[in-house]
């Protein structure tokens, strides 16, 4: 009877112990998860970090500080809307690449400041000349750029005739030899050739007519055109 007694005042002792614990412990609320939108209220000036992924629509500048290698696609172009400004490093070149099917558009630009310029003039020969010539002056202040030359001939003793243009640049005299073609089986001859000779300032450019023999008469006439540019 008394191990009984004593094993239920140890077993009502130990429920106190336990009740007590439970009792003074502080009570934790569960918390509970709600779905729904997130707001950020960060400002402009105080923007919240974030990483991009996929296509990115960018207003504004963007600003390039290396050399990026960029490739297009086959058939894809590349369409400039402004008007930048390209620097070329050091010992790079720009190279062309059309052919003569797609030749690349040129424009002279010494059309529009050069001064247009032609001259006629005849020359007739006498029995017993072998060569004759004319010329004209070029004036001081002035270079003359000659783009094109034609001449007509006929010798009566049916010589071939020849023509040159002299013409002297830096102080160096020179003649430029035109290529002449007979006109059927007559003694008349003719030249149509264009060429880039030039003629310093205060020169004489010089027409000459030629022949291998000088038996009879022979009369030319001789055209040269270009334009005139300013020498400083």
């Amino acid at each position: 009877m008394c191990k009984i007694r004593n094993y239920l005042l140890t077993t009502c002792g130990f429920v106190v112990v336990v009740g007590a614990v439970l009792f003074s412990s502080p009570i934790t609320a569960c918390s509970q998860t709600k779905a729904g939108n997130v707001v950020v209220v960060n400002t402009n000036s105080n923007p919240v970090p974030t990483l991009a992924q996929g296509t990115t629509n960018i207003a504004g500048n963007v600003s390039v500080t290396n050399t990026p290698t960029v490739n297009l696609a086959s058939g894809a172009s590349v369409s400039v809307t402004n008007t930048p400004t390209v620097n070329l490093a050091s010992g790079t070149s720009v190279g062309i690449s059309n052919t003569p099917a797609n030749p690349v558009l040129v424009r002279s630009v010494n059309d529009a400041v050069g001064q247009i310029f032609q001259k006629q003039m005849q020359i007739n020969m006498a029995a017993g000349e072998f060569g004759k010539s004319a010329s004209f002056f070029v004036p001081a202040g002035k270079r003359l750029v000659i783009e094109h030359v034609s001449a007509a001939g006929f010798d009566d003793g049916d010589q071939h005739l020849r023509f040159a243009v002299d013409t002297s640049v830096n102080g160096e005299f020179a003649s430029h030899f035109l290529v002449t073609e007979r006109q059927g089986g007559h003694p008349y001859f003719r030249v149509s050739q264009q060429m880039r000779v030039y003629a310093d300032p205060a020169t004489h450019v010089q027409v000459v007519v030629l022949r291998p023999t000088s038996t009879t008469t022979a009369i030319a006439v001789m055209t040269i055109s270009g334009y005139y540019v300013d020498q400083p």
